[in-house]
């Protein structure tokens, strides 16, 4: 009976996944999703917020199962409702008000847990990225002016009680760039888990796709994850999003 819940409740997270993505001539998005075990503790999303923003996220709850799925689930809850919140003011919620409004949220000591963020808010008619980054492994750039950009402005995971508050950090994209969203597990399973090359694993197979689009980039790299990977059942979630400035 727990493995027939466990696989329903698979099910319905993977609903709660992106499937009606900002129809926007402005962006192309393209994303990749593996749960570790039948539930998973990273979640993902995407938003368009008005005409000229969209805004995402990914985030990686400590630990893996059910509690991890219902603490990502909740989170994702939140930050629909600060979606919402921002749409009838008017005016979407900068990552550092978004970071800090999670901090406050989510105290280490009434869910017992803590989790990694980035969330990132683009304009999409001149390319100015603002992102914000609790202890998340950092969002990249790549495209045809540039090679792999790691964008390594951050502060600490959510739970820990942050003082002073979160900060978020600019940068622009040009016409052609791709933002790369993910989780560690893509880089743990890039080889042998764990092992010290799969972060360069990552970024040099990036540094042959700058010329790709969002989907076959997105294609490319899980299958050379899966090319290098050695242990073939993972046991962490691996999630990949990307995000194409036209």
């Amino acid at each position: 009976q727990i493995d027939i819940d466990l696989e329903k409740a698979g099910e319905i997270q993977k609903h709660l996944l992106p499937k009606n993505l900002p129809e926007m001539p402005s962006i192309s998005v393209d994303w990749f999703f593996e749960p570790c075990l039948m539930v998973g503790g990273d979640i993902f999303h995407i938003y368009k917020e008005n005409e000229s923003y969209v805004s995402a996220y990914m985030l990686d709850v400590c630990g893996h199962g059910v509690s991890a799925a219902l603490i990502a689930v909740t989170v994702k809850q939140f930050l629909d409702q600060l979606h919402t919140q921002g749409i009838a003011n008017g005016s979407p919620f900068q990552p550092e008000e978004i970071l800090n409004k999670l901090e406050e949220e989510f105290p280490f000591e009434r869910f017992d847990c803590y989790f990694t963020i980035v969330y990132v808010l683009l304009n999409v008619k001149n390319g100015d990225l603002v992102y914000g980054c609790a202890g998340h492994v950092p969002p990249i750039v790549i495209g045809r002016t540039r090679k792999v950009e790691i964008l390594n402005g951050h502060g600490t995971i959510i739970g820990l009680g942050q003082d002073p508050p979160l900060s978020q950090y600019k940068t622009r994209l040009d016409p052609g760039d791709k933002l790369i969203l993910y989780t560690d597990g893509l880089i743990d399973y890039f080889g042998e888990k764990g092992a010290f090359p799969n972060k360069d694993n990552l970024y040099i197979t990036l540094d042959q796709l700058t010329d790709e689009t969002a989907n076959h980039i997105v294609s490319k790299v899980i299958a050379a994850q899966r090319e290098k990977r050695v242990k073939l059942e993972a046991d962490d979630d691996i999630t990949l999003l990307v995000i194409e400035y036209n």
